[in-house]
């Protein structure tokens, strides 16, 4: 009888290190293949970030830009009635009614 117990007790050592084995295995794999799937979604992570960053640049500058313009409409002699000023009443016609 000793001797089933014996077969039975060393049969269940090795399934629980096939076991073990297996579920390395399995972890690996997994592990494996997100790398797999996750490297190119990475680079193009990576790639939308730097776009991103390129046009808030782009954004900044042109806010800049329109602010500076701003600025100048309202502060310099280059406003709408100075333009409307120094045009010739057939300058002014042809601007606001374009189409006459």
């Amino acid at each position: 009888m000793s001797c089933w117990f014996q077969i039975i007790e060393e049969l269940s050592k090795e399934l629980e290190l096939v076991k073990q084995e297996r579920q390395s295995a399995l972890t690996a794999l997994s592990l494996s293949q997100d790398k797999d799937v996750t490297s190119p979604l990475k680079v193009e992570l990576d790639a939308l970030r730097i776009q991103h960053k390129e046009l808030q640049e782009s954004h900044d500058e042109l806010q800049a830009m329109l602010l500076s313009q701003g600025r100048s409409l309202i502060s310099g002699s280059n406003t709408l009635a100075a333009e409307f000023a120094a045009m010739s009443q057939d300058d002014v016609s042809t601007y606001v009614y374009p189409c006459t």
